[in-house]
């Protein structure tokens, strides 16, 4: 059987459109399927002279198993790192968390000032307030996820 490329041209773009959407709709579905979501993204304006800055969010899991955050990445930061807060008697101390954190399931875990948090250092160029920046967060079973962070202030300062 012969296809004449001028019948053929009408479906080869056919195609490739809905393989990219069966890849898109698979990537909601992992994402659905392990059911990771986040909300209340900000982040710390880093103006002018400022070098590092520091993200919040809420990561939710409303599947049935438990997952765990293991990296996280921006392109506008040289180095991204997970670290934690906490008391040591009177003197508060911060960690880089090196083995992730554990999302359970049908929970959710908030990264907050004093507590886990992103660190974002040696962040290429300005972000000031109100500006949107993209940071991917990598899980041992869901797919990555990128979510919009927006500088500022807490959602919940208001």
């Amino acid at each position: 059987m012969r296809v004449s490329l001028r019948r053929a041209s009408g479906f080869l773009p056919l195609m490739g459109a809905l393989l990219m959407g069966s890849v898109a709709l698979s990537s909601m579905i992992a994402i659905a399927a392990n059911g990771i979501s986040t909300t209340s993204a900000w982040m710390r304006p880093a103006p002018t002279g400022i070098s590092i800055s520091a993200a919040y969010l809420v990561i939710g899991n409303d599947g049935k198993i438990g997952d765990r955050l293991m990296r996280v990445e921006a392109d506008f930061a040289e180095k991204v790192e997970v670290h934690s807060m906490s008391m040591d008697g009177e003197v508060m101390k911060m960690r880089l968390v090196t083995d992730g954190i554990g999302i359970p399931a049908e929970n959710s875990v908030e990264l907050e000032p004093g507590g886990y948090h992103i660190m974002l250092m040696q962040i290429k160029e300005p972000v000031l307030s109100g500006q949107k920046r993209i940071i991917r967060f990598v899980f041992e079973k869901a797919a990555e996820v990128a979510v919009e962070f927006t500088a500022g202030h807490s959602p919940a300062a208001g």
